[in-house]
């Protein structure tokens, strides 16, 4: 496959205390293409809390006091470019539809300055974008990065997270609809989101045998008693 460049509009953050699978994805795929990851966008409330040292927030890199835009090597030898956005204003707390979208599309304009301004500095071309679980930006952003391709990348049930009950499967219905591709991780989430974008596909999730291996440790067989000690036995 001809080189490509990537943008991937992610809600994990690339660092934390667990292993995430568009991470994983991310790193794979810039063995070979040109991987740009749009990190966790922050609010104001995140960045004033890690400013006050009461949350760990790169509350410096949001404010632009430290480059935005660096460069990760990962442990498979590959080069991803990492950019913290700039915090936005938090919105889930907004019941109405119409004032939510107004505030999404507004922070959706800041995130998309911000991630222009870094693909111009990568010289990234038309890139293939890949939304992965964040609808809340993909919407307002959605065929406004001069990507070739937008996937959303579906690895659970949006409907169930009670943190973005009231917007996020309208959020992600709308999504759907404008994606040119739905990666799915299980069956039921390819049969639920296939009702709105016929080119959903599956692909499941695997495991990294070599790193789980390192935490294997055999348990000693146990000899099985001759005597069962209960009474009336051996």
């Amino acid at each position: 496959m001809q080189q490509k460049d990537i943008v991937c509009v992610a809600l994990p953050t690339w660092e934390g205390d667990y292993m995430k699978t568009i991470v994983q994805i991310m790193s794979l795929l810039a063995r070979r293409h040109r991987v740009l990851y749009v990190d966790y966008t922050f609010t104001w409330k995140d960045m004033l809390m890690g400013a006050l040292g009461k949350r760990a927030t790169p509350w410096q890199r949001m404010l632009g006091l430290q480059p935005r835009l660096r460069t990760i090597q990962t442990r498979f030898g590959s080069q991803v470019h990492v950019l913290t956005p700039p915090p936005v204003l938090p919105a889930n707390w907004i019941a109405a539809p119409g004032l939510y979208q107004t505030v999404m599309e507004q922070e959706g304009g800041k995130l998309r300055k911000s991630i222009l301004q870094a693909m111009d500095q990568l010289g990234f071309k038309n890139p293939i974008v890949i939304n992965a679980f964040n609808p809340f930006f993909g919407v307002p952003m959605a065929g406004k990065l001069n990507e070739s391709l937008l996937a959303y990348y579906c690895y659970d049930e949006i409907s169930a997270a009670q943190w973005c009950g009231r917007h996020g499967a309208r959020q992600e219905e709308e999504l759907l609809k404008r994606a040119d591709a739905v990666i799915t991780s299980s069956q039921a989430l390819q049969e639920s989101k296939s009702l709105h974008n016929a080119q959903t596909y599956l692909v499941k999730n695997g495991v990294d045998y070599s790193l789980f291996h390192q935490g294997f440790r055999p348990e000693p067989r146990k000899e099985t008693p001759k005597n069962c000690g209960l009474p009336g036995f051996g």
